[in-house]
């Protein structure tokens, strides 16, 4: 029988046997008197679980160092679970951040799956009863979870589309993982389809939206491999790429919004880069194509209002510091999400922040655009949004500080170097000069 607790830490490592001692002594009527490790440091001299062990007679049995042979079951079964876990997490294409999920699921399984003499199951022999097995699904198969009442719409879906990654509430419920949030809930009324995986989405912090002026069409970038039917050429040539950080701070709103201007005439169709029928009032074309304004909310880009002037004024007005604070719907409470900071009524001056906060990075060449390494996982980052106020009190300034989320990477795996100036060169130098000073 196995058990298996995921940790954040190794100094977890023995609460979480200690948990799990206790566990078993209440299960059964038998005593745990043995405990063997590979001398693991974090759990022998741990003072809590010494007076743990010797308080219940408990007596510490190490291997050798170098010498997995000597607890060569439990190794054999920490390589079968690890196995197991890779497989299931490579084929249901499901992100590594679902690790532990995935190993104490396949945990459940190993402990309801035959043994090698193939007469019972080790859940069997250590409980005395057959196992339910009607709740074990395909993991990561496409999954539709009911939606709790009163948390949709009348027009809003009434399921949640995902995957199960494990059981909760003893087998009765499953834990299913949501497509388009990432988030894990419980549910008990899930419909499952075992016959096809579910792609997980995995939302940008700082999506890019490139488009193509509305008038543009395949025909326009009819070729000589087009009419052969070489349909991929020309796709690989219509989608817009960005190379450089430089190039995509071009595609951020602007920070006033262009005067609205007669209408005119509507520009020729966009030519890719290199064509020779541009005329003069176009553009200059940008990643091979020239830009329209956005469909979404905000206001257009700043290539697009050059290009397009004559487009619908933008939803939110300009508007300055004092005359947001002054509206009487402003909240005093900073937005948390970029979606909420956008979509509130002094949504210009947050995106106004968000646009220096932007240029700052890249004028300060704080990033370069780098291919991914294989089996390196990629960082994301999130918007943080407050007020700067006076000594008064009095909100003076709109401030968005873009942060990488440096927990979601791997020491030693997806960075090897960490260099985090935080105090000044003053403070520095006078620690240096204390601690020279007294020889320490």
């Amino acid at each position: 029988m196995s058990f298996v607790t995921p940790l954040k830490t190794k100094a977890a490592a023995g609460a979480g046997l200690r948990a799990w001692i206790n566990f078993l002594e209440n299960q059964t009527p038998d005593k745990v008197k043995v405990i063997r490790t590979d001398d693991a440091k974090e759990i022998l001299n741990n003072e809590t679980m010494q007076q743990f062990m010797t308080d219940k007679g408990i007596k510490a049995e190490t291997s050798a160092p170098y010498s997995p042979k000597q607890n060569g079951n439990a190794e054999r079964h920490n390589q079968v679970l690890l196995e197991r876990t890779r497989a299931m997490l490579l084929g249901a294409d499901v992100p590594l951040t679902n690790w532990a999920e995935a190993m104490v699921a396949a945990t459940l399984l190993i402990n309801r799956s035959p043994t090698p003499d193939a007469k019972e199951t080790p859940y069997e022999r250590f409980y005395g009863s057959q196992p339910d097995a009607s709740m074990l699904r395909v993991w990561g198969c496409k999954a539709y979870a009911k939606r709790p009442p009163k948390q949709a719409g009348k027009l809003d879906s009434r399921v949640v589309m995902g995957h199960p990654v494990g059981y909760a509430s003893g087998g009765h419920a499953w834990r299913i993982r949501s497509a388009t949030t990432g988030a894990i809930m419980t549910r008990r009324d899930v419909e499952f389809d075992e016959t096809a995986t579910s792609t997980p989405t995995n939302l940008n912090a700082m999506p890019l939206c490139l488009s193509l002026p509305e008038e543009w069409n395949q025909s326009d970038t009819a070729s000589a491999d087009e009419e052969t039917g070489d349909a991929a050429a020309v796709d690989e040539r219509a989608v817009p790429v960005v190379h450089n950080v430089q190039d995509a701070i071009a595609l951020l709103p602007a920070a006033r919004p262009p005067p609205v201007l007669p209408s005119v005439p509507a520009a020729p169709a966009a030519t890719l880069q290199g064509s020779s029928d541009a005329t003069a009032g176009t553009p200059e074309p940008t990643h091979g194509c020239n830009l329209r304004a956005r469909a979404s909310r905000g206001e257009p880009s700043a290539l697009s209002a050059a290009a397009n002037a004559a487009d619908e004024a933008p939803e939110y007005a300009p508007i300055s510091v004092k005359q947001a604070v002054g509206r009487p719907d402003w909240c005093d409470q900073p937005p948390k999400t970029r979606g909420e900071a956008v979509s509130r009524p002094d949504a210009y001056p947050w995106q106004a922040a968000m646009d220096d906060e932007f240029k700052s990075l890249v004028e300060n060449s704080t990033c370069d655009v780098v291919t991914l390494p294989p089996g390196a996982r990629k960082m994301k980052g999130k918007w943080v949004y407050d007020y700067k106020r006076d000594a008064d009190g009095t909100v003076v300034r709109y401030k968005a500080r873009f942060v990488g989320r440096g927990y979601s990477q791997r020491a030693g795996v997806d960075y090897h170097e960490i260099w985090a100036p935080c105090p000044a060169r003053a403070t520095v130098r006078a620690v240096l000069a204390y601690a020279a000073a007294h020889d320490l």
